[in-house]
């Protein structure tokens, strides 16, 4: 197994890692929850971040992680912004915990 520490020069922070079977980018996030409008603005601004990310690790499997502060069984903004911004992408939302 071979670690490779990527310094990011923005948050999220992320680990790449290279296995027999491909590369793994591992990002944690902490999104603003929402409460108001610069709350959603800062948020969209936040999911730009993890995109210019994701573009720039072209060819990895992707885990995201983190608080992203959305509840995916709820009708607010910042939820379906986060689901769109995964459709685009081809991100599988995985919230099966208990809050």
């Amino acid at each position: 197994m071979i670690f490779h520490l990527c310094q990011l020069t923005v948050d999220p922070c992320g680990i790449r890692c290279s296995f027999g079977f491909g590369k793994i980018l591992f990002l944690n996030g902490y999104l603003t929850y929402e409460c108001d409008d610069a709350s959603r603005i800062e948020f969209s601004n936040e999911l730009g971040i993890i995109e210019d990310v994701l573009e720039n690790h072209n060819g990895y499997h992707v885990i995201l992680g983190g608080d992203l502060n959305v509840d995916v069984g709820r009708a607010y903004n910042n939820t379906f912004v986060l689901q769109d911004f995964c459709k685009a992408l081809n991100l599988h939302i995985d919230a099966d915990h208990e809050s």
